[in-house]
């Protein structure tokens, strides 16, 4: 860490470090002697809990929304949940040809449904279960998505 400290001193940047919530202890060790060598250094972090480290500004955000089922919405009627419109957006965003169909929202539903679910008991091997689900899935239905 001494050397990422000493060539970060005379920096400005900006760290993001994801999912932290299964590495807590280390991020906040990491957070620290950074922000302590390099006051520059910016460190944002994402997790399902706070690192509690020295410093820190936690900024919770609301869970996402989702209908309680999927029967009879179209594509544009699950895109008034916020769950559904993230997904539709990292869709587009990962490739142009993306249009979210209606014969899409059960398998965006299910996909975003097992994701929410894991709020509380969340673990690195259930995420990478719902990431490698959505890649699959879209691989299988939009087959043109690169990751």
């Amino acid at each position: 860490m001494h050397g990422l400290t000493a060539w970060l001193r005379d920096k400005t940047s900006l760290i993001v470090l994801d999912s932290c919530e299964h590495v807590i202890g280390a991020a906040a060790t990491l957070a620290e002697a950074v922000l302590k060598a390099a006051s520059s250094v910016s460190i944002l972090t994402t997790s399902r809990e706070p690192l509690r480290a020295e410093g820190e500004t936690l900024h919770r955000l609301a869970a996402l929304d989702l209908p309680s089922n999927s029967v009879d919405l179209t594509a544009g009627d699950s895109l008034r949940y916020s769950a559904i419109q993230l997904f539709n957006e990292r869709g587009m965003a990962a490739a142009d040809s993306f249009a979210f169909a209606d014969a899409d929202v059960p398998s965006a539903f299910e996909i975003c449904r097992r994701s929410t679910a894991f709020r509380g008991r969340w673990s690195w091997q259930r995420h990478r279960s719902a990431c490698s689900e959505f890649t699959t899935w879209v691989h299988t239905s939009m087959t043109v998505f690169k990751f």
